[in-house]
């Protein structure tokens, strides 16, 4: 699990940490995991750690995913809205 847990270290610093804590915080959601306590220390390794493999690995991908295609896996609190569909279209 430890090499787990680095990959996905590395692959979060690529997608930048308020990617990282929203795919993290949903797949802690899908798993029906408590809310983690951020403020303690290693909050966000024992966040993962709590994770199953099979989860952990599924954020893995996810995390790189967005790495690869930034555009496509940007958390949707940060896509922008859809444009207003004209009636005269």
């Amino acid at each position: 699990m430890d090499e787990l847990l680095d990959a996905i270290r590395q692959a979060a610093d690529q997608v930048g940490e308020h990617d990282f804590l929203e795919l993290l915080h949903w797949h802690r959601v899908v798993a029906r995991l408590p809310e983690a306590d951020w403020a303690a220390r290693g909050a966000f390794r024992q966040a993962v750690a709590e994770l199953d493999e099979a989860r952990a690995v599924e954020l893995l991908q996810d995390l790189r995913r967005a790495a690869r295609d930034p555009r496509r896996h940007r958390p949707r609190s940060r896509r922008q809205a859809p444009l207003p569909i004209r009636a005269d279209a």
